[in-house]
């Protein structure tokens, strides 16, 4: 496989033979198509930007022969869409090409190409391609030079009925790499550009960087003896300080002492968080991808009377005479997982970030029940254990 024939994916590729952009324009595009997958919408926001409709007709091979042939997207359809020009694509097996009606090839000569390359190998390819059967002599037939081509459909259907093409598997990733876009824009030689091709500022409703209260990290000890494990201390760090909580409420007692609208990164937060995501009292919302826990949003909630703000007095439920309450969020809370951000142990950060700490030694399986409630042990144990 040589990369260089395969610079562009299959839909940029389409609009480079279609003609209808110029260099500056296709190099804008390709910077918009990153990736071998194309949805809908994406089609719809290129149309936009390169102000060009586009006319997709995807052949839906579970209908009959006559009604394959489907118009899946037409901008012309989409008021957002203004332009003067098109681009019309054909979609057959995931696969974006320039709509050809026909093709400069007969049915006979993919049925018959090994046979006819190999008998004729001194004539032209493009007069086999017009070879449309042989006459009594055993002489090739040709169609005549105002021929208009074999449908197309016609021609895809019979090379892949002669076994003209084959599957991709997954594990060629050699292949697969080569329809991946892979920065291969040409360096500036002047610094003029197209305004039209330049990025906007985006408007001023856009999500802005949420401002926490606070950020603090965390982390669980527990005793793995016993099934489930047991949490025996919570600690809590932020910029100044260190803290720690123990005893039987340690998880209530740490949640009650973040601050609301704050940010708590856990390594692994998948495991500590099975120690107070069912916490009572507290609505909890989820955020995985892939089996991985990214993030966990913890909202507590109380019930407050509802005061009149003129009369500064309860307002009273008139159905119950009794003083009419509301429900507010108290706190909220946020965790995240470090580890999505930084994929590897605490024990490789000192050489990850050349840091003069280490992972401290900890015999895990000496913090039982029983060994907290002692409190000290002789260091034989520890050292046996460890």
């Amino acid at each position: 496989i040589n990369k260089n024939n395969y610079r562009d994916n299959c839909f940029v590729y389409a609009c480079v033979q279609s003609g209808v952009f110029n260099d500056d324009e296709l190099h804008k595009l390709r910077s918009i198509m990153l990736t071998r997958s194309i949805p809908n919408k994406k089609i719809t926001e290129i149309a936009i930007q390169m102000k060009c409709h586009f006319v997709v007709h995807r052949m839906d091979e579970k209908y009959d022969v006559k009604h394959q042939d489907q118009v899946s997207i037409n901008t012309h359809k989409n008021q957002k869409v203004i332009a003067d020009r098109e681009v019309k694509l054909r979609l057959y097996k995931d696969h974006f090409m320039i709509y050809d009606e026909s093709l400069p090839i007969t049915k006979f000569y993919i049925e018959h190409k090994d046979e006819i390359d190999k008998t004729y190998p001194n004539v032209n390819i493009r007069k086999r391609f017009r070879i449309r059967g042989y006459n009594q002599t055993g002489y090739p037939k040709y169609q005549p030079n105002n021929w208009n081509g074999t449908g197309f459909m016609t021609i895809m259907r019979a090379m892949f009925e002669h076994g003209c093409f084959r599957e991709i598997n997954q594990c060629e990733q050699g292949i697969l790499d080569t329809c991946e876009f892979d920065n291969h824009l040409n360096d500036y030689v002047s610094l003029s550009y197209d305004e039209e091709s330049c990025c906007r500022l985006e408007s001023a409703d856009t999500k802005k960087i949420t401002e926490w209260s606070h950020i603090y990290y965390a982390d669980y000890e527990t005793d793995v003896t016993v099934s489930p494990h047991r949490p025996y201390l919570i600690c809590l760090c932020d910029d100044k300080h260190v803290g720690s909580f123990t005893g039987s409420k340690l998880t209530s007692t740490f949640l009650m002492s973040l601050e609301t609208n704050s940010l708590t990164y856990f390594h692994n937060l998948k495991y500590d968080a099975c120690f107070f995501i069912h916490e009572p009292d507290w609505e909890t919302q989820v955020t995985q991808r892939s089996g991985t826990l990214l993030q966990v949003v913890m909202d507590q909630y109380k019930w407050i009377q509802v005061i009149d703000p003129k009369t500064k007095k309860p307002v009273i439920d008139p159905k119950t005479n009794e003083p009419k309450m509301k429900k507010i969020r108290s706190k909220h809370l946020t965790f995240r997982n470090s580890y999505s951000i930084i994929p590897a142990p605490l024990c490789d950060f000192d050489d990850m970030f050349n840091l003069k700490v280490h992972k401290e030694i900890i015999a895990y399986r000496i913090y039982t029940e029983k060994n907290l409630q002692r409190k000290t042990i002789p260091f034989d144990e520890f050292y046996d254990q460890y």
